[in-house]
């Protein structure tokens, strides 16, 4: 874990109030720093380096505190001695890189890398700053003056301070990111990824969507949809359908929609049985016993709903008129989008061009939408006017998504190579590590067994992220 990414995110998360008011507050168990009655020994290195316990634990409670932000208790007996080995192993990288940089003198910057360390501490800084500015409200107004400008910032800087992030934290955090990448570039400056090899990572990724999602367009459309992921197969199925969204007025539109809903949910069927003969012939009720009869709602009729409907297309009527008639007379679909649709999307790449993947059973749109897309047969054909959740659709059966293996595109080389890159680049820094640790030949104590690195399983899985 890299522990001033941690406390970031930690920090952008409390910006963002999304803790609840319970992880605001102290928890009641205590810290892995809070159990340590004084400053110990956990191991010495073969130079004399002392690994110091306090050292150990600030980092454990830093990883303690991030996952807090999101709701998890790290610090319980089960959870402790995972939290412990990790921070004793974030200890030793962070030496190991210290190390390396001494021995390759990548510790000395000169005039220009200095610069640029100042240039990116003074960016992340000021990045907060504005943070703080846009959450808390404090931004100055641009006619503001000098004065109330330096008022702002120091206000802001304040908060920051109250948070621990201090321009001093922020400049030896970003100085170890800066060392860091600088022993990455070291150590694997002759890393290279060949054609054979990313050719093989291709394939299989391709192997792998593919038995997930060949007969899963569901899962598919989910991925990419509510994952934001671009598996490596396509299912078939799929249409690229551009459209026309046409805004209708609010009122005309939520009559259609509750009228609607109201007959879908009349038209549900209601179970119905023989009745017992307990329940058969009830006894009649006194005039004292009878209670006011319930209000009943007039069940909606289909011809309701259709009513409602109409009337939301004739309100735009005309400009439906004019689109079909520019359509005949020839001008592209395109141009038509353009300057009718009211969907950001479609001004958009890739959706611009090749329209939103859609197929029969999608869950990810509008169900007008859908039927809309559906509702025509042949790549070109544009569809009557469909009334749904944001206003009237006229769609255009763009292309047909091609299934099967997605493009081995540029985008998708580069892609794959830097993931190739950054796994060869971790195998080279693991290797070099280790090494180091051998030559440090660290001698722990008996109360620095209990934090030295094991095979354990990972924080997320132990605090229950992966499920």
């Amino acid at each position: 874990m890299n522990r001033y990414t941690a406390l970031l995110l930690a920090l952008l998360m409390a910006i963002l109030c999304i803790l609840p008011a319970s992880l605001a507050e102290e928890p009641a168990t205590e810290t892995a720093a809070e159990t340590a009655v004084e400053d110990q020994v956990l191991g010495t290195m073969s130079d004399g380096t002392t690994i110091m316990q306090s050292e150990v634990d600030a980092i454990a409670d830093q990883i303690i505190s991030y996952y807090s932000s999101m709701g998890y208790d790290m610090s319980g007996e089960d959870t402790l001695p995972i939290v412990r080995q990790i921070a004793i192993e974030s200890y030793l990288q962070e030496a190991f890189f210290n190390a390396t940089a001494s021995k390759l003198g990548l510790d000395q910057l000169n005039e220009q890398e200095t610069a640029e360390l100042e240039g990116r501490i003074n960016s992340v800084y000021d990045g907060l700053i504005n943070q703080i500015y846009t959450y808390y409200g404090l931004q100055p107004a641009a006619d503001a003056s000098e004065e109330d400008k330096a008022s702002a910032r120091a206000n802001a800087i304040a908060m920051l301070d109250s948070m621990g992030y201090t321009y001093d934290y922020i400049a030896v955090n970003e100085t170890e990111s800066f060392n860091y990448e600088r022993v990455t570039a070291a150590l694997t400056s002759g890393l290279s990824v060949s054609e054979e090899d990313l050719l093989a990572s291709y394939n299989s990724h391709v192997e792998a969507d593919k038995a997930v999602y060949e007969n899963e367009p569901g899962l598919y459309e989910q991925s990419k949809s509510y994952y934001d992921e671009e598996p490596f197969f396509v299912p078939e199925g799929f249409r690229g359908i551009t459209h026309i969204l046409l805004s209708v007025d609010s009122e005309l539109l939520n009559t259609y929609q509750d009228l609607q809903s109201r007959y879908e949910e009349y038209a549900e069927p209601v179970e119905t049985g023989v009745p017992s003969e307990e329940t058969a012939a009830p006894e009649a009720e006194t005039t004292e016993d009878a209670e006011e009869p319930e209000t009943v709602e007039e069940p909606v009729t289909e011809a309701q709903v259709e009513e409602a409907r109409q009337a939301v297309i004739a309100s735009v009527q005309d400009t439906i008129d004019e689109i079909m008639a520019k359509l005949e007379a020839g001008t592209p679909w395109a141009d038509l989008v353009a300057e009718y649709s009211t969907d950001p999307g479609m001004s958009q790449e890739p959706y611009k061009t090749n329209g939103y993947s859609v197929y029969a059973d999608s869950t990810a749109f509008d169900p007008a939408f859908v039927q809309a897309a559906f509702s025509i047969d042949n790549i070109g054909d544009v569809s009557a006017p469909y009334v749904g959740m944001y206003g009237i659709y006229i769609v255009h059966y763009t292309r047909d998504v091609p299934s099967g293996p997605v493009e081995l595109t540029e985008e998708l080389r580069a892609s794959l190579e830097s993931e190739l890159l950054s796994a060869a680049q971790n195998e080279v820094l693991d290797s070099a590590f280790h090494v180091w640790l051998g030559e440090a030949n660290i001698q722990y104590t008996e109360l620095g067994e209990s934090y030295r690195p094991e095979t354990v399983d990972s924080l997320d899985e132990t605090a229950g992220l992966d499920e």
